[in-house]
């Protein structure tokens, strides 16, 4: 399953920033890693559970890092001729786009795997309980005696979206994809994430019809 969603036109300066962030979270990350052991098993967990539920396969992240392996490579262990310092420039710019092209699947299952984790240190933290963990799809098949309104591309869908929201690197055109959908089955989708009352929601004025005005 492809979930493609229109994202905003950024400048070369914008991702430069952007991935600065990036580098600057990853201490704060292994922090929270190195901090507990509630954060580390619930974020494995749930990184693993939204490759799933994005289709996001192992093989993707060793191609990721074994393009980027080979630019450096490719950079560093082969011969410096003359002649060939072009082409080890364009194979290594070749090779580390590549690279992070596969691995940029992993945005989002990273940004929810993170969510959750820290949803549940958290809670953890106030009142020594937290609820684990569970994908979407392993709920669903638990309860295969109750009618769901939606189906698992669309809650990964909807996943990739709120994703993007939060991110603000969504487009108007791709929130006005909500139209599709009765505030009942985005409820539903706040419902099985595990929203908090004080989490952000969508913009009410992109949601679709209630389904008792469909009919």
């Amino acid at each position: 399953m492809a979930i493609r969603i229109k994202k905003r036109k950024r400048s070369l300066g914008t991702h430069l920033d952007e991935w600065t962030k990036s580098f600057k979270g990853i201490p704060l990350w292994l922090g929270r890693m190195t901090s507990g052991w509630v954060y580390r098993e619930e974020f494995i967990a749930a990184l693993w559970g939204e490759m799933g539920e994005y289709e996001v396969r192992f093989s993707i992240i060793v191609g990721g890092f074994g393009f980027i392996a080979l630019a450096i490579a490719n950079a560093w262990f082969l011969p410096g001729a003359v002649f060939l310092v072009k082409i080890k420039f364009l194979l290594t710019l070749v090779f580390l786009f590549i690279g992070v092209r596969q691995l940029k699947d992993l945005n989002g299952p990273i940004w929810w795997a993170d969510r959750f984790a820290t949803r549940a240190l958290s809670s953890y933290n106030q009142t020594g309980r937290f609820k684990r963990y569970e994908r979407y799809s392993a709920f669903a098949k638990s309860h295969t005696q109750t009618a769901f309104p939606l189906r698992l591309d669309e809650v990964a869908f909807l996943c990739e979206l709120y994703h993007q929201y939060m991110t603000g690197t969504v487009t108007v055109d791709a929130l006005c994809e909500l139209r599709t959908y009765a505030p009942q089955e985005v409820e539903f989708f706040y419902r099985v994430m595990g929203f908090a009352p004080s989490d952000p929601r969508f913009p009410p004025q992109y949601l679709g019809q209630p389904i008792a005005a469909r009919q």
